[in-house]
């Protein structure tokens, strides 16, 4: 047999091999990076975290703490689930899972408010999982901060400053931010497409870890003849489906899920195919070298850990 012949029938068997059976190995290369990119975007599609379940234990029971939190109520960021009457009382929410985060307004805050001495609040966070412990802990920032600086400017206006010059007073600098890149500070934008690339990794890998270590037991071609020839053609139809998985899902990304896409598509869809071809180089490389197909998975994921 002629070494284009050869290539022919290996290009023919491994379309076959790719797209028969009960569940075509194309469904793998193709549907599992769109798969995690509708998953996941579907779990990140809030965008923030809000609603955080948060206790409150407020010892001073006066209108200027009941004030502070109404402003915690009003705040999207969190929902107050619990009041309760000690401290013991709100760590056992946090303990039990019940909420994630805990506030303790102590005794004495109103009066020490007014005397213009300094307090304190107590932000209690269960940090198990630390994006709801950062959200809540910049939104608690954002709001002592606002509280406090309209606590300051109305005790300056009693004293005789006008409403503008108070506010000069009690909060002069003003700090502007521009968020580039993520002006949302969004989850999508930042972890959905990382978690699609790991998606197209892992469906490479399902398919191509045992290519050649299987080829190599089963003994249907001769490997004396080309062995070239069996790495480059299983090579492609494996590189243009894991680049049809990439596309789709970059698309679906995109399109789905507002994930912002400023540069070149051209550029994009070259930069994806230089990965995946780097991708299917690296794992056809580790099937070539492992004895079993147990291990040609268990390198690959060695490699990457």
């Amino acid at each position: 047999m002629s070494k284009r012949s050869q290539a022919w029938q290996l290009l023919s068997d491994e379309i076959h091999y790719l797209f028969g059976g009960r569940f075509p190995l194309a469904a793998i290369l193709v549907g599992l990076p769109l798969m995690f990119t509708l998953l996941f975007g579907l779990v990140y599609r809030e965008n923030t975290v809000n609603a955080i379940p948060l206790v409150i234990y407020d010892e001073d029971q006066s209108g200027t703490s009941r004030q502070l939190i109404q402003l915690y109520a009003d705040s999207e960021r969190f929902h107050i689930v619990a009041y309760v009457d000690s401290e013991e009382a709100m760590k056992a929410t946090l303990d039990s899972g019940q909420t994630k985060v805990a506030l303790a307004i102590p005794k004495g805050f109103s009066k020490d408010m007014k005397r213009g001495r300094g307090t304190e609040l107590l932000l209690m966070v269960n940090s198990a999982n630390n994006m709801f412990a950062n959200a809540a802990m910049t939104a608690s920032q954002e709001i002592v901060r606002s509280y406090t600086i309209a606590v300051g400017q109305k005790m300056l206006e009693s004293a005789g400053l006008l409403p503008q010059q108070a506010m000069h007073a009690v909060y002069p600098i003003h700090l502007g931010v521009r968020i580039l890149g993520n002006p949302t500070n969004g989850y999508t934008p930042f972890m959905l497409s990382g978690l699609m690339m790991n998606g197209l990794q892992i469906g490479i890998m399902l398919t191509i870890a045992p290519l050649l270590v299987t080829e190599v037991l089963r003994r249907r071609y001769d490997w004396k003849y080309a062995a070239w020839l069996h790495v480059a053609v299983r090579w492609i139809p494996y590189w243009g489906l894991a680049m049809a998985g990439y596309l789709g899902a970059l698309i679906a990304a995109v399109y789905c899920f507002a994930v912002p896409m400023a540069g070149s598509w051209l550029e994009a869809a070259a930069l994806g195919g230089a990965f995946c071809f780097f991708v299917c180089g690296v794992l056809l490389l580790f099937s070539a070298c492992s004895p079993t197909q147990v291990l040609s998975f268990q390198a690959p994921m060695l490699y990457i850990m």
